[in-house]
């Protein structure tokens, strides 16, 4: 068809005329001709015909109304009446606003008017309301708005474009089921697909807008650009919210991959070869071209960033789409600018021809950005085509999974000589990264000091090559990244990537607060984040020892640099100081993992350093006074160790610790020479040696003045982590067994950090985080191993501090709680050694002449503490805190062999413990440790296997206790909530909490069996009359101020979960006004933003719902959630309200898949108590989306009913809730996106 002299779309051939006219309602039509009628739309007005002149009018009218606006709101005059016209606007039905937005569109050429007309046009197409238009008048949408882009392509602005193609994008998915429905049918369905009307507007759309040879370079640009809001549009990751079921989008997703994807992608790479190859030619539109190759460029990032199937997904008709039930995510920016994190690209199988063996496509990036290089470098500013070759080449660096082949051909890629197609393209992608490396950049450079600045352009070229090493590294192995990179007689990238790490690190990148956000600093993440995976498990190559081993050199060299430096500087504030020590625990994590792939030279560098400065510390000391360098050289030894405990050994984290395997290997002389291995061994002595002596040496008088806390604490904090992995341990390593094993060494390194703890502990009381180290730490961990615990006992030193501590020798006012708590702890747990040591039965008498002291202090001070003057001296507070301290940590430190020595110190502390809860009224400090203390005893006596007359001890003194500190403690709070700022408020809710887990010790199970062994189960316990007490008591003081605290939020609705569990009974007995308030606090959790609070809140439901329904319903009883409370329209039971709120929370909120299968454990037992009352609210959810959409409502009717039916039975059986859980996920998956919309 002849367009005329007019540049615009072109029909080459009859073919294409005739694909075109499946697509028009008029036969012989074209497709995105302004002629294509639009049926039903504004009284008969078609997108393409001209209005009639009483719909023109108002058109018009309209048009003028919103350029005022706009241009009221642009001058900021009126600014709320404009939006709100515009909003108006932008909110008009599908129906009113097609022909609108068109009309201005078409006869205005203020941009922003346009920009509100496209998004308008857009937004009618998202809302459900849009259903009613047929894919004939989708398809004309289309076809309009490509049009207009084309003709007002150089008097348009890009944002105006972007609007208006991604309305297209929206239009074509909302017909896209009807455009491919025989395909999806047929079970031939390529072929279905090729001749689908679907196929030929793409391929229209192609031939049209992007053929080289006739197509303008800005016509080009629009086709690209519409493909991408396709490939955007239909993206389960990026797709708009178009109001249809999940299952509609996933069959979009899956078919446009299945169909369309590939070719996109070698259209794009198409376009970009042309316009590429026309840019380097000299063409005068070099701008243009430009832009076209960046936009194709980014349209192929995009693909790759495409959410790829897996899994066994849908079946629809005869073919099986792949995918739709799981994705590999690919990118979570949707093809935009690269980010440090390596996001794997997974296609999979069907794309290794197009990605792997295809030279024309694969190398492409690498060779269009080598040609723009040389211009890139001499302008010093990056460019978009720049950019987006790069980051198409980190993409490429991420691809991993199926597309390699299982088993790799010989010679498997293009210009592969022999190499496999995966060695072939790590070859290609790795090889370009070492180009934007060439020169590599100096420390100068990295940092941007002086002249040595780097450009633009270099700057985002070393970014981009570290991202690529950085994905290579995640992906592939070592051995076969060195086998691949061809070196081609320059650096290797082995070689190449130690060199750039050292340089960065040499800048400071690590050690440097200054370079935290430079170049150096990025750089430096992304490189080492590839060598942690580079390295691994298991023994290292030689040459890659040697870069573990500079690399490793380089750091020290600096660190030690910065301390010099650093010694001298102010702290930091706090929350900076904490946010630094963070980030540099996590750098020494990364650098110690380098450190172990050549353990023997680092190890060996760490320790003669470390000898080094230990015996400069002793020439200081013996010239009798410090010198000017001593806090240098303090800092020095505090920097070497924090590194030497990070290389040595891991963080526990809860696991059983044990020693690196790249440590114990290099240690072990039957993996590795004698010799290495007789030095490795050495090293590791060396270091921990040097920590024992200085720590001994701090422990003394006269080491005081050359020592300091902050080295001490390391030195603790050091020999702690060592010694849960290495001091008696059985580590298998006959070489550490020697040295460090219960045969070996061991009992003497034992005894040495024994006297280093009491020197410590007598020389440095007033030192918190030292002696928080010294009983928490160390301590702790030597008594937790049952070897080294019986080598403690028989320790003399052992021995006097246990004494001391009985006594009252050592300054426990001094030190503080935690250290007193933690030591408390440590010399209970001594008691697992003492049959060893003292014969089988002393356990219980070693804890009681431990803790007799205590006991009777705190009987002395509860006698006492009738008298104000001196029952609230702060001297008499501190000493009160002390023996709670001591008492709580024994508590918790309880054994099997000395739980009935605890239980019955315990039951002397009852009254006590209520006394002075009673004499401290308004102290909150002594109210919180006597709730800890309370907790601790709770915690002992529920442990095992409790007696039923241990529990109704427990339960009294809990009552008693809880009306204690409600008498003197909890008006207080309630009085003083409201007036608190945030601080002060979670102050005050520290002894809430603490109240809150007491009450939850009385909530488990073997609580419930002991107290409900001999009481009915509609009887109180006397452990359920405690809770009840304490949840009554709790209740007027828990506002949301107090809820909004994440902690004790969790800890109120756990406990009331567990309550709900138990003793469902108790919570049903509440009196009105207090059962009525528990439910608003109740309605409150289900409304919370955490859904974890959500889901705790609908799982109490769940428990009082069944109690209601098997207990009250099914036997006749009381209403219990049937219960009615006044509401000024009418009186509804709550349950109906909760009913409500969950059918609210469910259809008209997005909620993940958890929170859903707990409502639908609540909302069965609900239903089956009132079924009434559901298929009433059933009808009124019908009925009212009746009144928008009558589809809607008769779908929504339908899918209630399958929620009931599908085999779902009245009774709340394993097999039943499982049914009702599932047709619940699927009910709520067809209906939430259509229902939110309204």
């Amino acid at each position: 068809v002849d367009r005329g002299n007019k540049p615009g779309l072109r029909w080459a051939s009859a073919r294409e005329a005739a694909a075109a006219s499946v697509l028009d309602p008029v036969p012989g039509g074209l497709l995105l001709r302004r002629e294509a009628q639009l049926s039903a739309m504004l009284g008969g007005a078609g997108i393409g015909s001209e209005p009639p002149g009483s719909a023109e009018a108002s058109y018009a009218a309209l048009q003028e109304q919103l350029l005022v606006a706009c241009a009221n709101f642009d001058a900021g005059r009126d600014r709320a009446q404009a939006e709100e016209f515009i909003l108006k606007f932008q909110r008009m039905p599908s129906s009113e606003c097609v022909g609108a937005c068109k009309y201005v569109l078409e006869h205005t050429q203020v941009s922003t008017a346009r920009f509100h007309a496209a998004t308008t046009l857009r937004q009618a197409f998202l809302r459900a309301e849009a259903a009613h238009l047929r894919p004939a008048d989708f398809r004309a949408i289309t076809g309009w708005c490509l049009e207009w882009c084309v003709q007002n392509c150089a008097s348009s602005q890009p944002f105006e474009r972007a609007q208006l193609l991604s309305a297209a994008a929206v239009a074509l998915k909302r017909s896209w089921g009807a455009l491919a429905a025989s395909a999806f049918e047929n079970p031939a369905a390529d072929q279905a697909e090729a001749a689908s009307p679907l196929s030929a507007l793409l391929t229209q759309v192609r031939a049209s807008l992007l053929d080289p040879s006739t197509a303008p370079v800005a016509h080009r640009c629009i086709g690209i650009d519409f493909f991408h809001a396709l490939v955007t549009e239909f993206g389960v990751s990026t797709a708009s919210a178009v109001r249809l079921p999940n299952e509609y989008h996933l069959k979009c997703h899956a078919s446009f991959q299945l169909w369309h994807l590939q070719n996109l992608y070698s259209m794009a790479i198409d376009t970009t070869r042309a316009a590429g190859h026309a840019l380097l030619s000299g063409s005068d539109e070099a701008v243009g071209l430009a832009h076209l190759c960046a936009r194709a460029l980014e349209l192929c990032s995009a693909i790759l960033s495409w959410r790829f199937s897996a899994g066994k997904g849908i079946r629809v008709g005869d073919r099986l789409l792949r995918g739709t039930q799981g994705f590999h995510v690919s990118s979570g920016n949707a093809g935009g600018a690269p980010t440090d994190e390596v996001v794997l690209v997974e296609p999979g199988e069907g794309w290794r021809t197009l990605l792997l063996r295809s030279a024309d496509v694969s190398l492409l990036p690498m060779q269009l950005y080598a040609s723009l290089r040389e211009t890139l470098l001499a302008s010093g500013s990056d460019t978009a085509a720049g950019a987006a070759a790069r980051h198409l080449v980190v993409q490429l660096a991420s691809l991993s999974g199926d597309v390699f082949p299982d088993e790799e051909d010989e010679g498997g890629g293009p210009g592969g000589g022999g190499r496999s197609a995966r060695e072939v393209h790590i070859g290609n992608v790795a090889g370009a990264a070492l180009q934007w490396l060439e020169p590599l950049p100096s420390a100068a450079a990295l940092c941007g000091h002086g002249e040595a600045t780097l450009s633009d352009t270099r700057e985002a070229e070393v970014r981009d090559a570290c991202r690529v090493v950085n994905a290579l590294a995640t992906i592939h192995a070592l051995p076969l990244l060195q086998r691949s990179v061809l070196s081609g007689g320059g650096l290797s990238l082995l070689e190449s990537i130690t060199t750039l790490t050292c340089e960065c690190l040499s800048a400071g990148a690590l050690t440097d607060e200054s370079q935290r956000d430079s170049l150096a600093g990025d750089a430096a993440r992304l490189l080492l984040d590839g060598w942690l995976d580079l390295l691994g498990l298991g023994l290292i190559a030689d040459d890659a020892s040697q870069s573990c081993l500079r690399i490793f050199d380089t750091f020290l060299q600096r660190a030690l640099l910065d301390a010099s430096r650093g010694a001298f500087d102010e702290e930091d504030e706090e929350e900076q100081q904490y946010a630094a020590i963070a980030t540099r625990e996590e750098n020494l994590d990364t650098v110690a993992v380098i450190a172990r792939g050549a353990p023997k030279a680092c190890l060996g560098m760490l320790a003669e350093r470390t000898q080094q400065r230990v015996a400069e510390l002793h020439r200081v000391r013996t010239q009798g006074s410090p010198v000017a360098s001593l806090p240098v050289l303090l800092e020095e030894l505090y920097l070497l160790f924090n590194i030497a405990g990070h290389v040595l050994a891991d963080a526990a984290h809860g696991e059983t610790p044990m020693v690196p395997e790249l440590v114990s290997s290099a240690c072990d002389p039957l993996r590795v020479a004698v010799h290495d291995a007789e030095a490795c061994a050495q090293a590791v002595k060396i270091l921990v040696s040097a920590a024992v002596e200085l720590a001994k040496l701090g422990g003394h008088a006269t080491g005081a003045a050359v020592t300091s806390p902050r080295l001490l604490e390391i030195c603790i904090w050091m020999l702690g982590r060592w010694s849960a992995s290495y001091l008696m341990a059985g580590t298998g390593n006959a070489a550490l067994e020697a040295l460090y094993g219960a045969e070996g060494e061991g009992p003497v390194i034992v005894r040495d950090l024994l006297e280093s703890c009491v020197g410590l502990l007598v020389q440095w009381p007033a030192e918190g985080e030292l002696q928080i180290l010294l009983c928490g730490t160390l301590l702790r961990t030597l008594v937790q191993r049952q070897s080294a615990c019986e080598c403690l006992i028989a320790q003399a030193a052992w021995q006097d501090m246990c004494r001391m501590f009985a006594e009252g020798g050592l300054k426990l006012e001094l030190l503080p709680g935690k250290a007193v708590r933690t030591l408390s702890m440590a010399l209970c747990l001594g008691a697992r050694g003492v049959a060893a040591v003292h014969g089988q039965g002393q356990e219980a008498q070693y804890v009681a002449a431990l803790l007799r002291r205590q006991v009777e202090q705190l009987l002395s001070l509860a006698a006492h503490s009738k008298a104000p003057a001196s029952s609230h001296h702060v001297h008499t507070v501190q000493q009160l805190s002390c023996v709670l301290e001591c008492l709580r940590g024994a508590l918790q430190a309880f054994l099997p062999s000395t739980r009935n020595v605890l239980v019955a110190m315990s039951r002397e502390l009852f009254a006590p413990a209520n006394h002075l809860m009673m004499a401290y009224a308004g102290d909150a400090l002594v109210a919180n440790l006597l709730l800890k203390l309370a907790n601790a005893v709770a915690e002992l006596f529920v442990f095992g296997d409790p007696r039923p007359d241990e529990i109704a001890d427990l339960s009294r003194f809990c009552l008693l206790f809880l009306n204690s500190y409600a008498t003197a403690h909890l008006g207080k709070v309630q009085c003083t909530v409201g007036a608190l700022g945030a601080d002060a408020l979670e102050q005050k809710s520290k002894g809430i909490s603490a109240l809150l887990r007491l009450l939850s010790h009385l909530t488990s199970r073997d609580v419930a069996e002991c107290t409900l062994s001999g009481h009915d189960l509609d009887k109180v316990s006397p452990a359920g009359e405690a809770v009840l007490h304490g949840v009554k008591l709790l209740i007027p003081i828990l506002s949301t101020d107090l809820l909004h605290i994440p902690k004790l939020c969790n800890l109120y609705f756990t406990l009331l979960r567990q309550m709900s569990l138990v003793y469902p009974s108790q919570i049903l007995s509440m009196a009105g006004d207090e059962f009525g308030q528990l439910m608003d606090l109740l309605q409150y959790g289900l409304s919370h933003r955490d859904q974890s609070i959500a889901c705790l809140a609908l799982e109490v439901l769940e428990g009082i719902a069944k109690f209601t329904y098997l207990e009250r319903v099914l036997k006749g009883h009381a209403p219990g959630l049937l219960a009615t409370r006044a509401n000024p329209q009418a009186a509804e039971s709550i349950l109906v309200t909760f009913l409500q709120c969950i059918m609210q929370s469910i259809l008209y909120h997005a909620q993940g898949l958890a929170y859903i299968e707990t409502a639908a454990g609540a909302l069965l037992p609900m239903i089956l108590c009132d079924v009434q009352s559901f298929q009433q609210l059933a009808s009124e959810m019908v009925q009212h989306a009746s009144q928008q959409d009558t589809a809607l409502a008769q779908k929504l009717g339908q899918s209630l009913q399958m929620l009931l039916g599908e085999g779902v039975q009245q009774d709340l059986s394993r097999v039943n809730q499982r049914r009702f859980r599932s047709n619940l996920v699927v009910f709520v998956g067809e209906m939430q996106p259509v229902l939110a919309s309204h």
